[in-house]
Order: structure tokens, then C-alpha cells, then sequence
């Protein structure tokens, strides 16, 4: 599935958010639109587990284009099923103004986009950041 729209309702009586799935069994709620956020893709991803022969087939297929025809003789598929940001931010880095001659940027799956593409392009942000501050 590579598309789910989800009906986001607001609670005027008691405050508060929820978020349901069209078409699908997947319901969550939460204070802050923000947390809604979090909370929806923690729902979507608790309830669609992919396959790990899927998953490994997918990650294979991406990896193709860097190997080339080297053997990949092993590898392994490891989930950080709950090491996700509570709190998203859409830029991609974040980075302080200069405090005497160093600016501090903060990178990670927290900005942009919570998976690891969006943590690819956060450090690569974070780099152009850096370089841009010297």
C-alpha cells in the first residue's frame, strides 16, 4: 500500500486530536496536532510489519546500483522499532548562529522526515551547514 488518507478530526469539547484511517483499521489520538503526527506513523508502522523476506527482497534491490556485480554474501535486517523522534521539525537541520567562530547544527531522523532517507538528507544538510559557516 503506498498511500493511506487519514480523516483528522478535532475535539472542541475536551481538546485534542484523532486521526483514523480510511479503509483501514488504524485509529490513534493525541494532544498537539505535532504529537498526532508522531502518533500516526507509529500506528501506520505497528500495523503494516513488512515481510522480512519483502524487506530484505527491497533492500537488495535498492543496494544493486552501489555494488554493482560484487557477491553479497550476508547481511541482516535490524529494526529500531522504538527509537523514533517523539517531536518532528520539517527543516532538515537545524544550526545555530556562530557563537565565538562555532556554530552547533543539530541533524538527524528528527528532521525532515523520521525515516533513514530523512536522516541521509539531514546530514547531508547538516554538512552543507557547517561548510557554509566557515
Amino acid at each position: 500500500m503506498s498511500e493511506i488518507i487519514f480523516e483528522v478530526q478535532e475535539d472542541e469539547l475536551e481538546g485534542g486530536f484523532t486521526a483514523s484511517a480510511l479503509g483501514q483499521a488504524i485509529h490513534t489520538q493525541a494532544e498537539t496536532i505535532e504529537e498526532l503526527r508522531v502518533n500516526v506513523r507509529e500506528a501506520v508502522d505497528c500495523h503494516f510489519d513488512d515481510d522480512e523476506d519483502d524487506l530484505r527482497a527491497l533492500l537488495l534491490a535498492a543496494a544493486q546500483a552501489y555494488v554493482g556485480s560484487a557477491t553479497i554474501v550476508d547481511f541482516a535486517v535490524t529494526r529500531w522499532r522504538h527509537a523514533r523522534p517523539t517531536v518532528t521539525h520539517l527543516a532538515h537541520c537545524l544550526a545555530t548562529e556562530p557563537i565565538e567562530g562555532t556554530t552547533l547544527v543539530f541533524a538527524g531522523d528528527a528532521f525532515g522526515d523520521s525515516k533513514v532517507e530523512g536522516a541521509a538528507l539531514s546530514g547531508l544538510a547538516a554538512a552543507e551547514a557547517v561548510l557554509l559557516s566557515r
